[in-house]
C-alpha cells in the first residue's frame, strides 16, 4: 500500500476509530494507543485483506481485539459484570457492535467458500445464510 493510500485510510477512519476506542478504554491516552496500534497492525498486515472495501470492518475488529488483548494482559477487564451497572449497558452495547462486525466478516468470508463446504459449515455453526 502506498503512503498516499495509507494516509487516505487514516484520514477516513481515524475519528470513528478513536471514538470507538475511547468508548472502550475510557481515557484518551489508552484510546490513542489503541488507534495507533490498530493502524500499525494495518501497516504490517493490511496487505492481506483481499477487498479494500472491507478495510473499515477490519480496522474496527482489529481495534476491538487489541483492546481485549491489552485488557487481558493488564488484567483491567475481566468481565462485564465487574463494571459498575451504568457502564455494563455501554460495554454490552459496544461488544454487540464488535460482534456484529465479526459476524459481517465471517459472512463475507463464508460467501467465498465453495458451496459444497459452505452448507456443512453453516449447519455446524448455525450461521444465518
Amino acid at each position: 500500500m502506498s503512503t498516499t493510500a495509507f494516509s487516505q485510510l487514516v484520514d477516513a477512519h481515524y475519528t470513528p476509530l478513536y471514538r470507538f476506542a475511547l468508548s472502550l478504554a475510557r481515557n484518551q491516552a489508552d484510546a490513542g494507543d489503541l488507534v495507533q496500534q490498530t493502524f500499525y497492525i494495518w501497516a504490517t498486515k493490511g496487505h492481506a485483506l483481499r477487498e479494500v472495501s472491507k478495510a473499515k470492518s477490519w480496522l474496527f475488529t482489529t481495534l476491538y481485539r487489541e483492546f481485549l488483548r491489552v485488557g487481558r494482559r493488564e488484567g483491567r477487564v475481566t468481565s462485564i459484570e465487574d463494571l459498575p451497572p451504568s457502564e455494563q449497558d455501554v460495554a454490552a452495547e459496544e461488544i454487540d457492535r464488535a460482534r456484529s462486525l465479526d459476524a459481517d466478516t465471517v459472512m463475507l468470508a463464508l460467501q467465498s467458500v465453495d458451496e459444497v463446504f459452505r452448507a456443512p459449515l453453516t449447519l455446524f455453526h448455525q450461521l444465518p445464510l
